[in-house]
């Protein structure tokens, strides 16, 4: 039977499903001239959090339909007054040229811009993270944001994000599908996300949000 990773890890270790969380000492200096702007734009905008990359090619929705997915978001009543802010390191900001030269209002790039934990208290400002089955993922639903992961070789049942109101957004395509055939190359093969479609994404973070 598939289980969730904390559920495997945690009564491996102390016999009982244990919630993670993630504890800062309030002593902890860090630069926070981003986080400073953002709790700014927090008076006037809604904020979500998007990280488009990941630390394998395989599980990256194609760039370029995260770009079309807020543009069509913004276009809904729920989304009209909201900046969308893009994490990732520096080392995957080639991957999200369209994103970053765009230049709409609407975007906020801190793509290389931010250390980990002052994204982690960007994060806490937002109303919704939406991401890639990644580190920043698993981070955003332990800092209790509401989020929605984008999900196509790797199993969501396994390492969907944790907690109750998150969302899991998956290829119509299994695992095994999309790698269980001779000759697969983790190395060569490019996205694997390439079946989820735009609409559908937009379809269910419509809907999570209506419901």
């Amino acid at each position: 039977i598939k289980e969730h990773k904390v559920i495997s890890i945690t009564r491996g270790l102390i016999k009982k499903v244990a919630e993670p969380e993630i504890k800062l000492k309030s002593n902890i200096k860090f630069n926070d001239t981003n986080l400073k702007k953002v709790q700014s734009l927090k008076k006037k905008y809604n904020l979500v959090m998007i990280a488009p990359t990941a630390n394998w090619i395989g599980k990256i929705w194609p760039v370029e339909r995260y770009f079309d997915l807020i543009v069509d978001l913004k276009k809904k009543s729920i989304f009209k007054k909201t900046i969308f802010i893009f994490v990732g390191p520096s080392s995957e900001a080639k991957w999200v040229g369209k994103i970053i030269n765009s230049r709409k209002s609407y975007i906020y790039n801190l793509f290389g811009n931010s250390s980990l934990i002052e994204i982690f208290h960007i994060m806490k400002e937002c109303m919704l993270f939406i991401g890639n089955d990644s580190g920043l993922m698993h981070m955003a639903s332990l800092a209790k944001v509401k989020t929605i992961g984008l999900f196509g070789p790797s199993d969501k049942v396994i390492y969907g994000p944790w907690g109750k109101g998150n969302l899991t957004i998956s290829s119509p395509k299994s695992p095994d599908d999309l790698m269980g055939y001779k000759g697969f190359s983790s190395k060569d093969c490019g996205s694997l996300m390439i079946d989820l479609e735009t609409n559908e994404v937009l379809k269910r973070i419509t809907n999570f949000f209506k419901n």
